[in-house]
């Protein structure tokens, strides 16, 4: 999760957004040629169903015991669907090597609720639905770990786009 928050942040400082998904099973890599079941599995999560800038755990992950236990930074997002918890390591910008991270997380969270706003006002201009709902999405996000980490943002207060 530590990649995970490191790539989302780092996309995020230049005002993209990412999504995917992860599974388990059968795969061939080799060569530069990737194919298998799990591979069309994570491209339907993320090209059909993930939508929102979130990291869908496959149901096939979930139902396997010893590797459900590898999966305790996820959360049950509103539609029932179980993703990847990466707003902390992206509000804390965590080292993916290290582990280190920015303590001073209040600039950040400010630079990000700005970048959220910016791009939220542009796509209602433009009319892009599509987009900005990925951005209040987002914003959402952002919001609920704000709330349920209040240590990491005493004194910020994430606005609603």
């Amino acid at each position: 999760q530590r990649l995970l928050g490191a790539i989302a942040w780092r996309a995020l400082e230049t005002g993209h957004l990412i999504r995917g998904g992860m599974t388990v099973g059968p795969l061939y890599h080799a060569n530069g040629i990737v194919f298998g079941p799990a591979l069309l599995e994570v491209y339907k999560l993320e090209s059909q169903v993930a939508s929102y800038p979130r990291i869908l755990v496959s149901p096939t992950v979930m139902q396997d015991k010893d590797i459900r236990r590898y999966t305790d930074g996820t959360f049950k997002d509103h539609d029932g669907l179980v993703c990847m918890e990466y707003m902390t390591n992206v509000l804390l910008r965590t080292d993916s090597k290290t582990g280190a991270h920015n303590p001073d997380v209040r600039p950040w969270l400010d630079t990000l609720l700005s970048l959220i706003a910016e791009n939220a006002k542009t796509l209602k201009k433009e009319g892009d639905l599509r987009k900005l709902a990925k951005w209040q999405w987002l914003s959402a996000y952002l919001e609920r770990v704000a709330r349920q980490k209040p240590h990491l943002v005493a004194s910020a207060a994430p606005s609603k786009v």
